[in-house]
């Protein structure tokens, strides 16, 4: 036959076990407290099963018997004592795991009996373990708490704990927790914003979902340096998961996000200092069309000036086949301005590919203002065949 189920507790029951589990969880705190008070001896086998029983009765405890604990703690004799603060921790710390929403209440429950330093500490070990654990299964519930209960509480979100429930959030739905950054405490959206988007773990269509909320969110941001500041951490953070995935991977993506020019700016700015040599040439013809002007000409000269230092034979090479055009000249004139100060006969050559004119003439212009010092004569040389005026004067183009 089958054992009989127990039987069914009624609420008085339940209340008097309680008012039990609390009376002895604190008297094994005190317990607990004096071993680790005298030298960190271990707790004899009887004592520590005995804190494992009465963890487990509370892990239990239903919304009813936790408002009979927060009772039951707040008529202590010296609530806030070094000792009750122990326990209260300990089972912070448990039940942050087990029962999240048990914490928060507890947290809640009891932390304006103690100074605002105890309360913060008390805290660490409750609210974010507490939020991240219970968002794993009760997303909505968790913002419905916060919206409930932060007005209440300032310190809720302290310390991280605004940052664990954005967490939370933007590992399930990275576009709706930019709808809700502004409930969580959070009080620098441009780290917040960049976290988010590290969320997104280099999954393209998560990192799509994550730049759409950040779009729907920048325009509530008042402050127009806040603003852009929000924007280019949050899309440099994208701009290292695309760097992952090569050129046409990142092109891709950028294509079927619709990168506005704000975007396409960051992106020449962040692949100007740190596009892979592999792919370098292409970042250059990319940057050329997407960002026009003299801010994309800046980009392409500075991303040619950091690939020649890193690997001008490569450079070199990728010059020798790249199609001529306005891109091709702009950095023909970037290289030889950068090796003009080791190879100053092969800057000269390469800056004579360039057509006549003020390109030509302002690159050699750069290649004599970086001649080395040491050959002086060959740079008078230099000088008076293109026209120059010598080393040691203003370098300008004669007229």
């Amino acid at each position: 036959k089958n054992a009989p189920s127990p039987p069914v507790k009624g609420r008085e029951q339940k209340d008097a076990d309680a008012k039990r589990v609390v009376t002895e969880f604190f008297a094994f705190s005190e317990v607990a407290a004096a071993h680790h008070g005298g030298g960190g001896q271990e707790m004899d086998e009887e004592n520590s099963r005995r804190g494992e029983e009465l963890l487990r009765e509370l892990v239990a405890f239903d919304d009813g018997q936790w408002a009979v604990f927060i009772a039951e703690y707040r008529a202590f004799p010296d609530p806030a004592s070094e000792r009750r603060l122990e326990g209260i921790a300990m089972l912070l710390a448990n039940l942050s795991e087990e029962q999240p929403r048990a914490a928060l209440r507890l947290f809640t429950g009891i932390s304006d009996l103690f100074d605002r330093s105890m309360r913060r500490s008390l805290a660490e070990f409750a609210v974010p373990a507490s939020f991240l654990r219970w968002a794993e299964s009760d997303l909505p519930g968790v913002l419905a708490w916060i919206r409930e209960n932060a007005p209440k509480q300032p310190d809720l979100l302290a310390d991280g704990a605004g940052t664990a429930v954005l967490v939370s959030v933007a590992r399930q739905n990275p576009r709706e927790v930019f709808r809700v950054i502004g409930e969580l405490g959070v009080k620098d959206p441009s780290a917040s914003a960049a976290k988010i988007v590290s969320c997104t773990g280099g999954d393209l269509t998560r990192l799509s979902e994550a730049i759409a909320g950040l779009r729907e969110y920048l325009p509530t941001i008042p402050d127009e340096k806040l603003r852009a500041k929000t924007r280019d951490q949050a899309f440099r953070r994208a701009l290292y998961w695309l760097a992952d995935g090569g050129f046409d991977s990142a092109t891709q993506w950028l294509k079927s996000a619709n990168a506005g020019p704000e975007e396409k700016a960051i992106v020449a700015d962040q692949f100007a200092e740190f596009a892979p040599a592999t792919d370098a040439g292409r970042w250059i013809e990319w940057i050329h069309q997407a960002v026009p002007g003299a801010e994309g000409d800046a980009k392409v000269a500075e991303l040619m000036r950091n690939w020649t230092q890193k690997d001008h034979a490569a450079a070199a090479e990728w010059l020798k086949s790249a199609p001529d055009g306005p891109a091709r000249r702009l950095a023909v004139s970037a290289f030889a301005e950068k090796v003009a100060a080791y190879e100053p006969e092969s800057a000269e050559q390469w800056a004579l590919t360039l057509p006549e004119g003020p390109e030509r003439q302002t690159t050699l212009s750069g290649i004599l203002a970086r001649w080395p010092k040491a050959e002086g004569a060959d740079a008078a040389a230099f000088a008076e065949r293109h026209g120059l005026e010598g080393p040691g004067l203003d370098v300008t183009t004669k007229k």
